[in-house]
């Protein structure tokens, strides 16, 4: 019962792992990569249905043993995905037109929001980036929270981190 919620807990994780990561690279598409994501997802889970008994009650001389290695094998196989991802995403991102708008799409986002924050008066700053918890923009266009620097001031144009 153990390691069944631990497996449960390890499935979990991945399922919010991959959706995390589509969301992130896909952006305004990432309805479609999560409904395929999904849709994938069931579909291999149905017929590891019609194959589980099977495979566990034919294997001999020791069906549970044998059927349990052979899906630590296939297990082993399909991880290996996941470092490939995370060691060459960026080079296959470059590879997808969506990716590469939504990429697009954020610099324009963030240049707009610079050159914006750059033409308010310094008033219209403080005013803009007022803190969280309550305290008000320090003197020269930076926000603090607590102790800690949250936001940049502007200086010739580009911004320069104040931590």
């Amino acid at each position: 019962m153990i390691f069944s919620v631990l497996v449960g807990i390890a499935n979990f994780a991945i399922y919010m792992a991959t959706i995390d990561y589509m969301v992130a690279a896909y952006g305004c598409y990432a309805s479609s990569a999560t409904g395929g994501n999904g849709f994938a997802r069931d579909f291999l889970a149905g017929m590891a249905a019609l194959f589980a008994e099977p495979l566990f009650k034919n294997i001999h001389p020791h069906p549970t043993a044998m059927a349990g290695t052979v899906l630590a094998c296939i297990a082993l196989v399909v991880t290996i995905p996941v470092y490939i991802f995370y060691w060459y995403g960026p080079k296959i991102r470059e590879h997808c037109k969506y990716a590469k708008k939504i990429e697009a799409e954020r610099k324009q986002k963030e240049a707009r929001r610079v050159q914006n924050y750059q033409v308010m008066p310094r008033s219209a700053q403080a005013s803009v980036f007022r803190g969280t918890s309550g305290r008000d923009v320090e003197e020269g266009g930076v926000k603090m929270v607590g102790n800690n620097v949250v936001e940049r001031e502007i200086e010739n144009g580009t911004p320069r981190n104040s931590q």
